[in-house]
């Protein structure tokens, strides 16, 4: 009777997994939930509204995801630019499927939440050669989580900056959640966007208060060389600031 008894639990347990196995799709969802599970990879998110639809752009994956649970996994391939028009456009391949992803900055909303972005997308997905998702939607780009807070001015293109000058004290001061940067060149406020990309970074459209600045500052190199600046990096409480290979800027928290 205990024979039988294990024999119908085995012969349950292999039809339940036989169903479940044809509701999977064709890739591994297990390991690709394993690889975006920490927000702190995803630095560029793309979604849509009816139907609604995501994806996820980190540093080594990328995933698609649809309303119906479909999973799309994607090597990260670095997009082609085209400069003057402002666009992104990134081609990715995974087996039989062909992902094409566009990014334009522009002013974009969901119409289902109060976040707005500040670029427009659209995308399309073939299999095996045919269109099977073609969408526009909205993209928003996440900061690199350990830029968060405020960060003081110690070196500008080599010349060491002191707190004890007639000037104020400049500093940056990120906040993650809205992707947002404040802070002062020495005698203005300053605020903006700001867009990071595994280690590049760029501040797009940075706005200064119209204070008149009497005593000696360096807010005009400040803001000249914040326009210059291409890549980060954050080492023991540490931010630097590059123009290419070339350090412009040193902050300390």
């Amino acid at each position: 009777m205990k024979k039988i008894v294990l024999l119908t639990a085995a012969i349950g347990a292999f039809f339940l997994s036989s169903c479940k196995s044809t509701r999977q799709p064709s890739v591994d969802k297990m390991q690709i939930e394993q690889n975006t599970d920490s927000e702190e990879e995803v630095f560029l998110k793309i979604f849509g509204v009816e139907p609604f639809w995501n994806i996820d752009i980190a540093e080594d994956i990328v995933v698609f995801k649809d309303v119906e649970g479909k999973v799309v996994t994607f090597k990260y391939a670095a997009p082609s630019e085209d400069k003057e028009n402002m666009t992104k456009t990134y081609h990715l391949l995974s087996g039989g499927y062909d992902l094409t992803i566009h990014i334009v900055e522009g002013y974009c909303t969901d119409g289902m939440s109060d976040k707005d972005s500040a670029y427009k997308a659209d995308m399309q997905l073939k299999e095996n050669g045919k269109i099977v998702w073609e969408h526009k939607g909205c993209a928003h780009y996440l900061l690199h989580p350990e830029l968060e807070g405020k960060w003081i001015l110690k070196q500008l293109n080599h010349k060491k900056i002191s707190e004890d000058g007639s000037y104020a004290t400049p500093y940056l001061e990120f906040d993650t959640t809205e992707n947002r940067v404040s802070g002062n060149t020495s005698c203005n406020g300053i605020s903006g966007s700001v867009i990071t990309e595994g280690s590049l970074i760029k501040f797009p459209h940075m706005a200064t208060t119209l204070m008149m600045c009497v005593n000696e500052n360096v807010e005009q190199e400040f803001l000249e060389v914040i326009e210059q600046v291409t890549r980060f990096e954050i080492e023991e409480n540490e931010l630097r600031l590059y123009a290419g290979q070339q350090l412009k800027m040193l902050f300390k928290k």
